[in-house]
């Protein structure tokens, strides 16, 4: 893929997640934007976010965003839809560098295609927090949303997808409650849950499947595009070119298997962070 970029800030994009989830993210942004380096955190020393308290949640993303704009990140994205229901607008006005969720993406993804009701599956922090809903509401007004919270999901991505008995009790345990109410489209509200598609359109057939992250991937191109920020297509005639950086606050051995079974990419550069540290 030949870079299409005529602006030169060659810096890398941020992107951050509570853990592996928002590798998938990182996969649409490479396919997009093959000449952008990419810094990506993990913060698998603190997942899962869901569970968590909204203000727990801010400081968490704070510490994040501003760690990779320290590290050069001309923008950030929040791969992560509890990281962006609680944190978005507030890391928006305390850092300098443009910020991107996945929730508004999320909702034009669904809007791109006639629905009537929607299924959503988010963890518990995501559902609780209303932010789909209301952003739902606003840009399609006659669509009734189904919302389920799958806290098990993350820890069997997580995982590496190897029990995959588990992942068909899990699944089918989740989406009954679209079974019983049909739905048209459902929302994968959580960067995790694309991971897990195959399951998820065997147990529902014929439910268009809504993965955020390709919207977001274009978002992120506007964004860079409209602010001057995209990179020079000088030296990445190839898609190997642009850099992968990769840090984690949990296990770098455990990050770097996900990283080689999600992104299909060996011996990433990983380093381990101490936020606390900084």
């Amino acid at each position: 893929m030949q870079c299409q970029a005529k602006r030169g800030d060659p810096r890398p994009v941020g992107v951050m997640d509570s853990g592996a989830g928002g590798l998938t993210v990182v996969r649409e942004v490479r396919r997009l934007l093959p000449c952008e380096s990419i810094l990506y955190f993990a913060d698998a020393g603190r997942l899962p976010y869901g569970p968590r308290p909204p203000e727990e949640v801010r400081v968490f993303v704070y510490q994040i965003v501003k760690f990779l704009a320290g590290k050069g990140a001309k923008a950030v994205v929040l791969g992560c839809n509890t990281a962006t229901a609680h944190a978005l607008d507030y890391v928006r006005e305390k850092v300098e560098v443009p910020v991107i969720g996945v929730i508004g993406p999320g909702v034009r993804a669904l809007a791109s295609s006639p629905v009537r009701t929607a299924g959503l599956i988010a963890t518990e922090g995501t559902v609780r927090s209303g932010a789909y809903q209301r952003a739902i509401k606003e840009r399609l007004p006659g669509v009734e949303v189904i919302a389920e919270p799958c806290p098990d999901f993350v820890p069997l991505v997580e995982a590496g997808l190897v029990d995959r008995q588990e992942i068909q009790r899990a699944v089918e345990n989740h989406v009954q409650v679209f079974r019983k109410t049909k739905i048209d489209a459902l929302i994968l509200g959580c960067t995790h849950f694309p991971l897990l598609r195959p399951w998820l359109e065997a147990a529902l057939p014929g439910v268009r499947m809504v993965d955020p992250a390709q919207e977001t991937a274009e978002e992120l191109k506007k964004v860079l595009e409209d602010t001057g920020l995209a990179n020079s297509p000088n030296g990445c005639a190839e898609p190997s070119g642009p850099e992968l950086e990769f840090y984690t606050t949990g296990s770098a051995g455990d990050l770097q298997r996900q990283i080689e079974v999600f992104l299909g990419l060996t011996g990433a550069r990983v380093h381990h962070v101490d936020l606390s540290m900084l």
